[in-house]
């Protein structure tokens, strides 16, 4: 399934949180049910994510641990499934 992620990043800097996400410890967290992926800043203070995962019950379980750090760095999170478009 693919994912769209929108974060804003609270008062940290694209620079840091980009280093803190392609951390190898990070990296492994999300490896063999996360990516592809592409990462985009979207504005001085928040990036969006386009990811597919290949397990539900895993994105739940890393999203709940991701939102419990973020509230303490005043970031916030933002998940919208995506639906293919015959259009």
């Amino acid at each position: 399934m693919n994912y769209a992620f929108h974060i804003d990043l609270g008062d940290m800097a694209y620079e840091t949180w980009y280093e803190m996400y392609t951390k190898p410890e990070s990296a492994q967290k999300r490896a063999g049910w996360w990516g592809p992926e592409h990462i985009g800043k979207s504005g001085p203070s928040s990036v969006v994510v386009l990811a597919q995962v290949s397990d539900e019950e895993k994105l739940t379980e890393h999203m709940k641990f991701v939102r419990e750090m973020a509230s303490k760095m005043g970031m916030h999170h933002k998940i919208y499934k995506l639906a293919p478009d015959s259009r």
